[in-house]
């Protein structure tokens, strides 16, 4: 049965209630009652998308019955339809589609967006690999025939036949066998046939060995008859008979023996008789010894008096006295000391003394003497005659090599070596050198300080020991020192030492140490 439309819904209203009016009229003629009296409601249709509720009420009093429309229309009761599609999708772009409401076509209606499919790839061989050759292919899009991309497709493996023989093995040399590709021909793998070896024959005797000589066998491989071994055989060795002295020797010649091979007289042997030797008497002397001379005794042979030796008789050696000094040492020059011979005295012998050494005297860099300088420097005085050596560190560090050498001066007095401060990325390190083994030291001393008055008058290297810096040590001139520039230098050592050629007078008032000392002085705080 058709749905009623709107209109005929409205009107079917209409005479339902009009029927349900007529009908209490009569009622409320009859038992006088003026209106009704509803009872509960009963949903007749339920609201939809378009229509409101309908609900029926009953008169408790007449029993007529009345319909009315109540609340909203309920959005939520949509009957939809199929989806249309109005633009279909593609890879890359979206599409659109559309549904309406049974209800209210012309009112209600629902569109919505059909994502884009994106690409669907497949790949397409334009040309198939082989053994020999790469292939090609390519991915393209099922629906849009895009081309993606494209890639060298590898060779394929070879396919080896069956192993094929393609050098014989010999008795020395191996052979091979080899597969080949099927498809193409190119040998793929190969393997090789062990040597064969050789098939010897017999030994046979090719030369016969002799005394002296060896002989030799031979044997022939049954497979290359050009394949040949060789040995030896061992030489017999003679058959030697009995000694015969065919010389018989004397006091002070060999004799001789000789012996004969039994298998060939032509071989011979001979050796030799040792000398039977002197017999010697006690010996005389011929020649006595003296202080400086050797003596001779004279021995004769008991078997043949013509026979003699001699040997010599140490000389007695001189016995000397305490001797005399003739000329005393010097610090600068040796001295001589003379020895008489007791048994001769004209026998004498002299004897060069070495100068005088100086035990414990200083070692010094040039510098200013603390001596000079006690009255300017520091309030106390001293009568230490001890260098230092004020230095700058910006003009070592500029320096070539960063280097700068001071003269190392023992007793003051003698220049006797060279002392070297160098100074490289902010850290200083001394060495010295000496110009003579004749210098002992005996007590290694230097330290740097801000100033020579850091000493407050301790100057002996002994009890300045807490302030020692080792020779050779890098010294980190700002972790020490900060940004000073001007530091002092106190090389104060101990040494024992005896003079040498090598040592050079210093002249401590010369133009060349008075300028030096100036600059020197200059850099003091």
């Amino acid at each position: 049965m058709k749905r009623l439309n709107r209109y005929g819904k409205v009107l079917l209203f209409l005479v339902l209630a009009a029927a349900l009016l007529c009908a209490c009229a009569v009622a409320m003629a009859d038992t006088e009652i003026t209106e009704h009296e509803w009872g509960s409601r009963k949903l007749i249709k339920p609201a939809t998308c378009v229509d409101k509720a309908v609900y029926e009420y009953t008169c408790s009093v007449c029993g007529q019955t009345k319909t009315q429309e109540e609340g909203e229309p309920d959005t939520s009761k949509h009957d939809w339809g199929k989806w249309q599609i109005t633009k279909e999708a593609t890879c890359t772009e979206a599409g659109e589609r559309y549904r309406v409401c049974n209800n209210s076509p012309e009112h209600h209606k629902q569109t919505e967006t059909i994502a884009a499919l994106g690409h669907d790839f497949e790949w397409i061989v334009d040309k198939e690999p082989t053994c020999t050759s790469t292939g090609f292919r390519r991915q393209v899009c099922k629906r849009c025939g895009l081309e993606n991309k494209s890639e060298t497709i590898p060779m394929t493996a070879h396919k080896p036949g069956n192993w094929e023989t393609t050098k014989e093995p010999t008795c020395t040399a191996e052979g091979e066998q080899a597969r080949k590709c099927t498809v193409c021909g190119t040998k793929v793998e190969t393997k090789s046939l062990a040597a064969l070896g050789h098939d010897w024959g017999k030994w046979e005797t090719t030369k016969e060995p002799t005394c002296t000589a060896k002989g030799t066998q031979t044997r022939v491989c049954s497979r290359d008859a050009s394949h040949k071994e060789t040995k030896d055989l061992d030489a017999l060795g003679h058959a030697w008979g009995d000694w015969t002295v065919t010389k018989k020797p004397t006091c002070t010649a060999k004799g001789t023996e000789t012996r004969v091979c039994g298998r060939d007289n032509s071989h011979k042997e001979t050796r030799d008789l040792a000398a039977t030797g002197h017999d010697w008497d006690k010996g005389k002397v011929t020649t006595p010894a003296t202080c400086d001379k050797e003596g001779v005794r004279t021995y004769t042979c008991k078997n043949d008096p013509s026979h003699t030796k001699t040997e010599k008789i140490p000389a007695t050696g001189h016995d000397w006295d305490n001797g005399k000094i003739t000329k005393k040492p010097t610090f600068t020059d040796k001295g001589e000391k003379v020895y008489t011979c007791k048994n001769n005295p004209a026998h004498t012998k002299t004897v060069t003394l070495d100068r005088v050494a100086r035990p414990n005297n200083t070692l010094c860099a040039f510098g200013p003497r603390l001596e000079d300088s006690s009255s300017v420097l520091y309030p106390y005085t001293t009568d230490y005659w001890y260098m230092y050596t004020p230095f700058s560190v910006e003009e070592i560090s500029s320096a070539p090599n960063g280097t700068v050498e001071y003269e190392l001066v023992a007793s003051n007095q003698l220049i006797v070596g060279t002392v070297t401060l160098t100074i490289q990325d902010g850290e200083l390190t001394l060495d010295y050198r000496l110009k003579s083994d004749t210098i002992k030291v005996t007590l290694e001393f230097f330290t740097i300080l801000n100033r020579i008055n850091d000493l407050e008058g301790r100057y002996e290297p002994e009890i300045l020991l807490d302030l020692a810096m080792t020779p050779r040590e890098p010294i980190n001139l700002r972790e020490y020192f900060g940004d000073d520039d001007q530091l002092v230098l106190y090389f104060c050592s101990r040494c024992d030492y005896t003079y040498s050629s090598r040592f050079l007078n210093l002249n401590y008032n010369s133009q060349e140490h008075q300028r030096l000392l100036r600059d020197m002085r200059a850099l003091m705080d």
